[in-house]
């Protein structure tokens, strides 16, 4: 028993010597291999996100190689092997981006050796229209013009990739892949009701447009769109970098997207008392009310009502003024007060509500006032529902 504990003794002062001396080695080894690291790289990541572009001059797409067939348009229309020359049109009022990136996977650098990731990434919105009509001939002889709008095809939704270096603290470069299935709308500048639609994501068509060495950085100026953190087509500073991606039969010119600043209009809102019904206990049929929207107080005059069910069809403004910005969300406050006026002691109750409404908008909305006739509020309440309708715009 003796040698077996003496044994046990030594065989653990044995393994915390050799976890130790383990321990050691590995951080000796960490240590002298981050030596050898780029001093000016960190390990910061990049998240998966939407990068926003704006389309810039030259953008085309070219139909030599592949004709839009003969009758296309119309019967006896010739094929169609022209160049149709692109435009951004905003997807938002309030930013120039027409074309919008997704990158599903964060890019990660695996310590110490590899400063690049490649992530997938996959086109979720295009916005793009001819900087002027096509000409689509019969025969050689007569003509047609034609307007092009360019968008994502709903068929057929491709992934391509993206693989970002890193070569410094703030950023790098990266090239990119980017599968694009177009769905184009043709529409006859002639005849507005003359509509051609072609899918090319039907057929699991795609362009495969490319781009190479493009800078990015993580700061992003103020008047660009983040992507959490991360901008591409960026340079050292966040200055914008054109950049061309390039497919076999087109070419796209992009930026990043800029913010737009609105003018914000004042938004006028309208309430107005459209009905109250009256159920529950009948504590009287004489009444009157006081709404307040906004602090302005709006007093309905005594008047007869009930008894109960009953219901009373009023259609009176009780506000018509300012309140925020349009294109926001606008806090509308309410205030009902209901008194039933007896010959001795008036009974009465209020109730308040504030609803959250976007400017420009209309909605409907109730408020329900319970009136005790004791303090105690033992007895059954009458019920009274204002409903409300509200203007903003």
């Amino acid at each position: 028993m003796s040698s077996l504990s003496v044994g046990s003794a030594s065989n653990a002062r044995f393994s915390r010597y050799r976890v130790l001396t383990v321990g050691l080695i590995v951080a000796a080894l960490l240590a002298g291999h981050l030596l050898f690291l780029p001093a000016t790289v960190s390990a910061r990541s990049v998240k998966a996100g939407f990068d926003y572009f704006e389309t810039k001059p030259g953008t085309f797409q070219s139909f030599s190689s592949t004709p839009l067939p003969a009758d296309f348009f119309n019967p006896g229309s010739d094929p169609f092997s022209g160049t149709i020359f692109l435009q951004g049109v905003p997807l938002a009022p309030d930013s120039s981006a027409d074309t919008i990136v997704q990158r599903t996977m964060n890019a990660l650098w695996d310590l110490p050796d590899i400063w690049y990731d490649t992530v997938p990434i996959e086109l979720v919105a295009l916005s793009l229209r001819s900087t002027s009509p096509i000409t689509i001939t019969y025969g050689g002889g007569f003509t047609e013009q034609w307007d092009v709008v360019v968008a994502p095809s709903p068929t057929f939704h491709p992934q391509g990739s993206m693989t970002i270096t890193k070569t410094d603290p703030q950023g790098g470069t990266f090239q990119s892949i980017l599968p694009v299935s177009p769905f184009l709308t043709f529409t006859d500048i002639t005849d507005p009701n003359q509509v051609r639609r072609l899918d090319l994501g039907q057929f699991n068509f795609a362009l495969q447009f490319r781009a190479d060495n493009v800078p990015w950085t993580y700061k992003v100026p103020k008047e660009l769109f983040e992507s959490k953190g991360f901008c591409p087509s960026c340079g050292p500073n966040g200055e914008p970098v054109l950049t061309t991606e390039e497919a076999i039969i087109a070419q796209h010119f992009i930026e990043p997207a800029r913010k737009i600043s609105l003018p914000r209009e004042d938004c006028k809102v309208k309430v107005t008392l459209q009905t109250v019904t009256y159920n529950g206990e009948n504590i009287g049929d004489d009444w009157r009310y006081k709404i307040t929207v906004h602090g302005k107080a709006t007093d309905v005059a005594e008047h007869t009502f009930g008894p109960p069910p009953d219901s009373e069809s009023l259609e009176l403004v009780v506000f018509n003024g300012v309140i925020g910005k349009k294109n926001t969300d606008v806090k509308v406050h309410i205030v009902v007060k209901a008194t039933a006026v007896d010959s001795f002691d008036n009974d009465n109750a209020q109730e308040e509500a504030t609803y959250t409404e976007h400017c420009p908008s209309t909605d409907t909305q109730s408020i329900t006032v319970n009136v005790y006739e004791d303090e105690d509020k033992t007895t059954n309440p009458a019920i009274l529902k204002f409903t409300f309708f509200i203007e903003l715009c």
